[in-house]
């Protein structure tokens, strides 16, 4: 394999990346991803980014079952003592489940290096992000310092902005540019919704997870550069980072491959700015 350089000699926090390992936890949707139904750790994941100069990453939960959230957690911290660059951890949190959330926020507030929850949205019917239950778990997090990761589908992004602005004490991150079509190259109704949500300065978002959003099979770098540039344009280079989304985007793309493609959609801008989306934005938010 060839080993890729970083010529921009850039410092990177990977505000995206996943581990599991299957003879520990239950992850129900690997079922329908034999290609990546195996054990990643931080071995392989290094090993990926060969050549990328990864300073610190963030380990955003993997969806394993709910119940065994916890556990996931006190996995990920034992990985963290023999490899240091791990330097935070986005948890799942039962955030609609008042009964749950507290014990649970509590539980977490007591493991050092979570920083922040996540609870998938993508595949829920719309509204649920913006029932009150929902709302009032999500302002919940203000309590213990904890941002929220947004993963959500392109068509639930108008819920988001309804959530965003209900809960002004919480740091938001949108995971994957709220997943746009990019295959189909449709733009609305997300790019008004993405502008919207960027009037809200607790928002910042992640460019991460786009090409798995494309034709998988025959991606371009040009099919990004109208996302990422509107993007750029709504949320300045003081709210996006970079994110690998690593192994998921493996189905589409090498890691190596979506350092360079990022680089590419971003060659206009000055080291300070490129140094801001690869490192102090994320460094910034997760303060980490």
């Amino acid at each position: 394999m060839t080993t890729f350089r970083n010529e921009t000699n850039l410092k990177t926090v990977d505000s995206h990346v996943h581990f599991w390992d299957l003879e520990l936890l239950e992850y129900k949707w690997l079922l329908q991803e034999s290609a990546i139904r195996r054990t990643y750790l931080p071995s392989d994941f290094f090993e990926a980014a060969s050549g990328c100069k990864i300073h610190k990453l963030l380990f955003v939960q993997a969806d394993c079952l709910p119940s065994q959230g916890l556990n996931e957690v006190e996995w990920v911290t034992e990985l963290s003592v023999a490899e240091k660059r791990i330097a935070g951890i986005i948890a799942h949190a039962p955030v609609e489940n008042e009964l749950l959330l507290n014990s649970t926020l509590e539980s977490l507030s007591r493991m050092e290096l979570v920083c922040g929850i996540r609870r998938i949205l993508q595949s829920e019917v719309l509204g649920f992000g913006t029932q009150t239950a929902f709302i009032e778990g999500v302002q919940n997090l203000e309590r213990f310092g904890f941002t929220f990761d947004i993963c959500v589908h392109h068509t639930q992004l108008a819920d988001m902005v309804e959530l965003v602005s209900r809960c002004p004490g919480v740091n938001f991150i949108l995971d994957h540019l709220g997943k746009p079509d990019i295959k189909s190259q449709k733009f609305q109704p997300w790019k008004d919704n993405i502008a919207n949500l960027s009037e809200c300065a607790n928002v910042y978002c992640k460019l991460s997870g786009l090409a798995t959003e494309a034709d998988m099979d025959a991606w371009r770098t040009s099919d990004f550069v109208p996302y990422i540039e509107h993007a750029l344009e709504c949320f300045g280079t003081q709210r996006v980072m970079f994110g690998g989304d690593w192994p998921v985007s493996t189905l589409a793309i090498t890691y190596q491959q979506w350092y360079e493609v990022l680089l590419d959609c971003l060659s206009h801008l000055d080291q300070s700015e490129l140094d801001c989306i690869f490192r102090r934005n994320a460094e910034a938010v997760y303060r980490i």
